[in-house]
C-alpha cells in the first residue's frame, strides 16, 4: 500500500500528472507504477488518459480513501525491511 498512498499523495499536492511524472516523482519501477494505478483506476479512484496522464476522478473521495493508506506500524516496519535491503545491494 506504500505505492498507492504516494501515487494519491503526489496527485492529491501536485494534480494531475504524466506518468514519467508521477515515475519520478514515486521512485516506483514502471511495472509497479502500472500496476498500482490500475488498481486505483478499478477502484474509481484514478483516471488514465491516453496520453497517460494521471488524475484524480474526485478529490474529496480520494481524501476520505486516504485514511486506508495511512502509515501503519507494520507499514513502518516494511519500509525500513526495505531499505536495508536496498542498501545491502
Amino acid at each position: 500500500m506504500r505505492g498507492q498512498r504516494a501515487i494519491l499523495f503526489h496527485l492529491l499536492r501536485d494534480g494531475p500528472m504524466r506518468f514519467a511524472a508521477l515515475h519520478q516523482a514515486t521512485s516506483l519501477s514502471s511495472a509497479t507504477l502500472t500496476v498500482y494505478l490500475e488498481r486505483l483506476v478499478a477502484d474509481d479512484l484514478v483516471t488514465l488518459g491516453a496520453d497517460r496522464a494521471c488524475g484524480l476522478r474526485d478529490i474529496e473521495a480520494t481524501r476520505m480513501r486516504r485514511a486506508l493508506y495511512r502509515r501503519r506500524f507494520p507499514d513502518l516496519l516494511a519500509d525500513a525491511a526495505q531499505e536495508i535491503f536496498d542498501e545491502t545491494r
